[in-house]
């Protein structure tokens, strides 16, 4: 359908997922750059849609990215509950879904039922594009890529689009143009899904996240509170309910360590996620033998 299109395979080292990114991005060609999970396909008119939420308006150039809200196939789209508790926890119910509050926490998306691209403050990374320009304005985030490598990343999406935000405009186009599929029981995790990296990542990992992405600083530090108090309550609930399962004290544990090293150290973490954290280096996390590859 698009014949002057090539596909071209890349071999590569088996490495964080956002340092992935910024590989396939340093192969490519062209001047719009697009993201697809592996389990993401497109609708046949997608790519020309994409490409035209670029050449929307009369200023072009401020369009930075332009994303797919996937539709997932099988099964029902979530839909936004602005009312729910975790919301309200968060204090994200009175923003508009796909906003980025200005302390950094990402409002949930919602199925769009929208006719033309719309306005956003974050991209969902598995269908999601940025101009050439603004890719290479950012670099490579060696801190992200440092956090994930650790176990303890996550939201390396909302940190990229928060970026690429502040060259441009973000728009997400109408649903039903990229559709993704259901996971396998084998489909791999960029990052841990239980146990001890699991607090750690939604505590001290987040701790990062908001740093790096919230546009108000002096609300960075409520919202981490948040972030943090909610995934103790979680841990400690999930704990409390299925007691004889290791990996749910140890995911609370994780909690707990992290809220206390992200309490003291959350001035501490590099305002950029392109400089190197150094984890490893000197224990300033005092992350050694707790997040090592094991």
């Amino acid at each position: 359908r698009h014949p002057a299109l090539r596909v071209r395979y890349l071999r590569s080292e088996r490495r964080a997922l956002p340092w992935q990114r910024w590989n396939a991005f340093r192969h490519s060609t062209g001047d719009v750059v697009l993201f697809l999970d592996d389990d993401v396909f497109l609708a046949p008119p997608a790519i020309f849609r994409l490409l035209e939420a670029y050449g929307a308006g009369d200023h072009a150039t401020e369009v930075a990215g332009v994303g797919f809200t996937p539709t997932p196939v099988g099964r029902r789209p979530a839909k936004r509950n602005a009312r729910s508790l975790r919301e309200r926890w968060h204090g994200t119910s009175k923003y508009p879904a796909g906003a980025l509050t200005p302390g950094g926490i990402n409002v949930p998306t919602d199925e769009p039922d929208l006719t033309r691209p719309s306005p956003v403050g974050w991209l969902c990374g598995g269908a999601a594009s940025y101009q050439r320009r603004v890719l290479a304005a950012i670099g490579p985030l060696e801190g992200l890529f440092e956090l994930y490598e650790a176990g303890i990343g996550k939201a390396e999406d909302i940190v990229l689009s928060a970026l690429a935000a502040r060259y441009g405009r973000l728009l997400r186009l109408p649903a039903k143009l990229a559709f993704h599929l259901p996971p396998t029981p084998t489909s791999p995790r960029p990052y841990a899904a239980g146990g001890w990296r699991r607090g750690l990542r939604e505590t001290l990992g987040k701790a990062h996240v908001v740093r790096w992405v919230a546009p108000d600083q002096r609300a960075a530090g409520a919202a981490w509170l948040r972030i943090a108090t909610w995934e103790l309550a979680q841990a400690s609930l999930s704990a409390a309910r299925r007691p004889f399962q290791p990996a749910r004290w140890t995911r609370l544990a994780g909690a707990i360590y992290g809220s206390v090293i992200g309490l003291l150290n959350r001035n501490r973490i590099p305002l950029s996620p392109a400089h190197p954290l150094n984890l490893f280096k000197g224990g300033e996390l005092f992350l050694r033998g707790f997040t090592g590859n094991r």
